[in-house]
């Protein structure tokens, strides 16, 4: 469990940010391991640094304006794993769709845009 009042003075007092800690604090890997059998992945350790990384991403930024630009995000960061094909193969229902829901970090738009990181 993180200690808020530490993670707020570690924060450069980013208002946003210290939001962005707590919308993240509520979230567990037990919450991650049921959320991810009910979309019927099981996990492993490189699904779970994708969720790293989406959690990363939105603890830095925030929701993205678009499930297209967190797409892209994770392309670029696991590139060398084969990016996106690499993603679909852990995701197959998208990457940003099921990995968000999992990550526990609210979707960007159009996250269900089969163009935009989901088949559904």
């Amino acid at each position: 469990m993180t200690d808020i009042l530490k993670a707020i003075r570690s924060v450069d007092h980013d208002p946003d940010r210290v939001a962005r800690l707590r919308e993240l604090s509520g979230w567990s890997r037990r919450s991650a391991v049921a959320e991810s059998t009910r979309q019927g992945i099981a996990m492993t350790d490189d699904h779970w640094s994708v969720v790293a990384h989406l959690r990363r991403v939105h603890l830095a930024q925030g929701v993205p304006g678009e499930a297209r630009d967190l797409s892209s995000s994770l392309d670029r960061a696991f590139h060398d794993r084969g990016g996106t094909r690499w993603l679909y193969s852990l995701f197959p229902g998208g990457p940003v769709h099921q990995g968000c829901l999992i990550a526990g970090v609210p979707e960007p738009a159009h996250s269900i845009d089969p163009a935009s990181g989901t088949c559904y």
